[in-house]
Order: structure tokens, then sequence, then C-alpha cells
């Protein structure tokens, strides 16, 4: 009977802590209010160690009571990668993946020194390189969206501030098709940086072209007195999000040139502040081709 009541104990005790797990990783390495570096970094010492100190306490042979609670969390966020797409930057920056290997190693090596080591190792690459240069690998190994690019930009109608209907064709100028939407703050920061750009030369026409995804409530006056953007009269509508539908845009911003003859040359997709000056030299780049050509 007492051997049956501290076999029940011991399962219990590894039920809980398996559960535990699920908040804990989410809390210090997924919440918007509470992650951090310093915290991610303490949840992955205590995941390890502790698996390793109940592993050495515990004589339970059912590895699945201990191993529910985050192959459960490890599942879903896998699910999630598959079902969004995800880059394999994206898997190599999701915490729940090394939270499970950490916890992975705590469990199957029996070396002592070797634990430690891979135990700290883990924890102090994810949470000091990985987590804290996430921005900076998420932009070098970033995956840019493709577009049709079998498309003219003289086949399409675009409404301006007055309401009418216009085509981008015969101006004579290299072409910026930038995409943005309110919501989007890497539109924002892109507005307010490449305009800059773009002003300065008289040969380039700059066109900012809003894209709503979302069904967005705000109205026509929002769109074309936007705050962020200079000159209004280059804000344009896609009537009937043609162009959005024929370039295959499913995200946002992006920033489409094209030559004189409103032949694509080549574009550019997302932006990042951090990195001005490299984004708008590559734009820049795009610029000279469309001139050369």
């Amino acid at each position: 009977m007492i051997i049956k009541i501290k076999k029940l104990y011991q399962y219990l005790i590894l039920v809980i802590f398996s559960i535990m797990l699920i908040p804990i990783w989410g809390l210090s390495s997924l919440s918007v209010d509470f992650a951090n570096i310093y915290l991610c970094f303490l949840a992955f010492l205590f995941t390890g160690f502790t698996v390793a100190f109940i592993k050495k306490c515990f004589s339970v042979s059912n590895k699945l009571v201990l191993f529910s609670g985050p192959l459960f969390y490890l599942g879903v966020a896998i699910y999630s990668l598959v079902i969004y797409e995800q880059s394999i930057v994206n898997c190599l920056f999701n915490p729940i993946i090394w939270f499970f290997i950490q916890f992975f190693m705590a469990y199957f090596i029996k070396n002592k020194r070797v634990l430690i080591v891979s135990l700290v190792s883990v924890s102090v690459f994810y949470s000091f390189v990985l987590w804290k240069n996430e921005d900076y690998f998420e932009y070098k190994f970033r995956e840019i969206p493709a577009i049709n690019e079998h498309n003219n930009l003289s086949d399409f109608y675009f409404i301006n501030n007055k309401f009418d209907t216009v085509k981008l064709a015969n101006v004579n100028k290299t072409i910026i098709v930038e995409t943005w939407n309110e919501a989007c703050k890497p539109c924002i920061a892109a507005i307010k940086d490449v305009q800059e750009l773009s002003s300065k030369d008289t040969s380039v026409l700059h066109v900012y072209l809003y894209h709503n995804i979302n069904d967005s409530q705000i109205t026509a006056e929002g769109i074309y007195n936007f705050d962020q953007i200079n000159n209004k009269d280059h804000i344009l509508v896609d009537v009937n999000n043609s162009f959005v539908k024929a370039f295959e845009l499913e995200t946002y911003p992006f920033f489409i040139v094209f030559n004189k003859e409103a032949k694509l040359v080549g574009y550019m997709s997302g932006y990042n502040s951090n990195y001005k000056d490299d984004m708008i030299g590559k734009l820049k780049e795009l610029i000279d081709k469309a001139k050369a050509i």
C-alpha cells in the first residue's frame, strides 16, 4: 500500500512539473509583458537542472509522464511553424524548440560535467546570442516573398487624392510603388525614412499605394491625409485591389521599382529601421538599375 502511494505521489509530482513547464516557457520567452533575456536565461537553467534533479530522485519508468507537457508544447510550436509556413530562421529562434532541447539533454546526458556544461551553454547561447541578436539575424536571413513579375505598371488604374482615376504610364520617370497600411509599424518607419530619398531626386516618382489586407476601418479621408506622408498628391488607392492581386502581394511594405516604360525592374520587401542605411542603399541600387535601362 505504501509503495503504491509513493509511486502515485511520484507520478503526481512529475505531472505537475511537466504541466508547470508550459507557463514557465511561455512567460519567460513569448509573453509581451514578461519575457526578457534574463528571465529566459533563468527559465533555461531551471528547466535543465530541475529535470536532472527529478531524474536522479525519482525512478518512474514511464517517461511520457515527465515528457507530456514539453511534448505537447513542442507539438504546438511545430504546428504553428508549419501552418504559417515559417522559415528556417523562425525555427532557429523558436524558444520552445530550444527549451525542449534543454529538457532532452537534462534527461539523457549521464555524465555530470558534460551535463552541466551543456545546460549552461544552451542557456547562454539562446539567451545572450540568439535572443539578443534576433533582430539582426532575422534581417540578414529573412526570406523575401516572391511576387508575380509578369506585369506592366501601365495596365493598372489607381485613385488619387482628388478621387480621379489615373494610370502611372507615360510619366517619363523611374517609379517607386511603396505599399503601406496604417496598422503596419514597418510601413510607418519606411515612409518616414525612404521619402527623404525620393524627394531629392526629381527623376523619380515615388507613390504610396494603400494596401488594405484586413478590411481596415480607415476612411478615404484618413488615407489621403495620412500624417506621415508629406506629399499627399502621391497617395494612391488600388482600384479593386487589382495591382495587389496581380503582383500577388500578401504582406507589406513592398517597394516595387519600374523604369520609364513602366516595366518592372526589381523589388524589396519589409523594412527594419535599425538597418536604414543598408535598406535605402539597396533601394538606390534598384533606382539606378531602372535609370540605366
